[in-house]
């Protein structure tokens, strides 16, 4: 595209220092990487470096880099990926049709460490993969069909690449833009290389009017990694201290800050603990050698970056031969900074992601989420990344409190006296029901993504609570059928009418029959009855919804 050709000429303008119209091949793997083009690998870069060689010439006109070398690298880069790309693409393909939908390709990109946003998705589908437009565009005319199977492999491999291209793009632009308007020297960029970004896609969400409070800094520091677990937000203040002392203007009684103040506050924060950084990585490096992969696993577990899941075990891995720069086989001090940056951001950019991705599919409130966010790293005070039964029950009072703010603005005295009894209530259901909780997941404590699950749940109950109250359902049977709809596991309201069928007939069998408060000689009986109105409500629909659940529960 056009766009695309200016944007490759303002990059090797970039790297044309001496302004000769050429760059040599040092120059050329900067302005390729600069372009999205970056060797992950050392058997990429083996692969890359070959291909310069081949091309015959040590100094390359922007002509060259336009119609040969960036084809030729974006091939090679894609013929490499391709095992990857094939494993990820059967792994999302479930009902092996052959093809994937928008929501399978974007769970794919979250895999690989690229998170584009729903516009450049849509975009590269409907330039890339033929009649999209008009497959995906909804009966509204402008919604995106998220689950419609749309591209077999080669158009996935194909969309994948551009993306990923794309996205680096983009990211690298705002970059260069930010540091244009903070006018941010070599060192405060290069310090803020992986991560400036998300630093200001943060400020966007948490800022109001312009300004962030003190408190919302804290909880940004704590989102981009850069508040030490051996630290506590007195760490903070103490830093807000010290810049004031050193006259730094734009810091009032009030702490408010803007995002130039914002950035000069996490940066200080950064340069610290890179200072911890540097220890300890010398203490792992006491030959002077450079770290090993398993000497790096374990400097970073010492940094607080440790692998949660099996896939980011393996992702450590390859990112740590990615940080490799020289090939060596081993991580000196540099790559090792570079790589905790990096890898840090890259981690809890992925998690966050993959939390959204789960609150997006309970169908909850889209500002719910970083309310919930900015709550739970706010009670989570010695930053253990967990909350306990108390913690939990105090986060979700405070979410509801915030809830109830938007909507009881407009009660009269008598509406808003009815309101706060039905709010206590609630508080008092809430301190019963999340003990239940922690032992239906038997854990300690929940972190957060089971913490979304949590908060949905519970917002189920309430809902299917209010069901059973309109029906006249005893409070006692209320608890029973609310936790037996629980037990089911719904998913955006609804569960699959063949699973409830088979708990009817487990009930019938007396595996249930705790809750079934019939006689056993009658639960044949009833078990029939239910599974006849189930037959009924249901009709042809996979799926039933909780009020149908119910009447089949209170009929036999």
């Amino acid at each position: 595209q056009e766009s695309d050709v200016e944007h490759i000429r303002r990059v090797f303008d970039m790297y044309d220092r001496d302004g000769s119209d050429t760059l040599d091949q040092a120059e050329l793997r900067g302005c390729l990487a600069k372009l999205g083009l970056r060797a992950k690998n050392q058997e990429e870069r083996n692969e890359i470096q070959m291909l310069m060689r081949d091309w015959g010439c040590l100094e390359f006109r922007f002509e060259d880099l336009v119609t040969g070398v960036i084809p030729i690298v974006r091939w090679k880069l894609s013929e490499l990926q391709e095992k990857r790309l094939r494993d990820l693409f059967a792994h999302g393909d479930l009902d092996e049709s052959g093809q994937l939908s928008v929501g399978e390709l974007l769970r794919a990109l979250h895999s690989l460490g690229t998170f584009p946003d729903q516009e450049l998705v849509e975009e590269c589908i409907f330039d890339q993969v033929p009649g999209a437009r008009k497959d995906l565009i909804a009966l509204d005319g402008v919604s995106v069909i998220m689950d419609k199977d749309i591209m077999d492999f080669p158009y996935f491999r194909r969309v994948v690449r551009r993306l990923q291209e794309r996205t680096e793009v983009a990211r690298i632009k705002r970059f260069d833009s930010i540091v244009r308007k903070q006018k941010l020297d070599a060192e405060m960029q290069e310090l803020w290389e992986h991560d400036l970004v998300e630093l200001a896609d943060m400020y966007d969400i948490y800022n109001v009017d312009g300004m962030v409070k003190l408190e919302n800094s804290i909880i940004i520091a704590k989102e981009l990694g850069h508040l030490p677990k051996s630290s506590n937000p007195e760490s903070l203040n103490d830093f807000v201290h010290d810049m004031r002392k050193d006259d730094i203007a734009g810091i009032d009684d009030d702490c408010l800050l803007d995002f130039s103040l914002l950035l000069k506050l996490i940066s200080r924060l950064r340069m610290s603990e890179e200072l911890r950084i540097v220890e300890i990585y010398q203490k792992y490096d006491e030959a002077a050698f450079g770290l090993s992969n398993e000497q790096c696993l374990r400097a970073l577990a010492e940094c607080d970056i440790v692998a949660r899941v099996k896939d980011e075990a393996q992702e450590l891995e390859v990112l740590i031969e990615e940080f490799d720069e020289d090939g060596s086989g081993e991580v000196d001090q540099q790559e090792f900074l570079h790589l905790t940056s990096f890898v840090r951001n890259h981690l809890l950019k992925k998690r966050r992601e993959a939390a959204r991705k789960i609150w997006s599919d309970y169908n909850m409130p889209p500002d719910d989420f970083y309310t919930l966010r900015a709550l739970f790293f706010t009670i989570d005070v010695e930053q253990t990344d967990m909350l306990n039964q108390e913690q939990t029950l105090t986060l979700v009072y405070q979410l509801q409190q915030r809830r109830v703010m938007r909507t009881s603005g407009d009660l009269n005295r008598s509406q808003q006296r009815v309101f706060d009894q039905g709010q206590d209530d609630w508080q008092n259901r809430m301190a019963e029901e999340i003990p239940v909780f922690f032992q239906e997941l038997n854990v300690e404590g929940l972190d957060f993504v089971h913490l979304l699950r949590v908060v949905h749940h519970l917002d189920d109950y309430k809902a299917n609570v209010a069901t059973c109250q309109r029906s006249g359902v005893s409070a006692d049977s209320t608890l029973t059928f609310c936790r037996q709809w629980r037990a089911l596991g719904p998913r955006t309201g609804l569960v699959q009418k063949d699973r409830l069928e088979k708990f009817l007939q487990q009930e019938s069998l007396g595996a249930q029959s705790k809750f079934l408060g019939a006689a056993p000689t009658k639960r044949g009986e009833v078990c029939k009855v239910r599974l006849e109105t189930l037959d009924v409500l249901a009709g042809d629909e996979s799926k039933v919804n909780f009020k149908q659940f119910l009447t089949v529960m209170r009929s036999g």
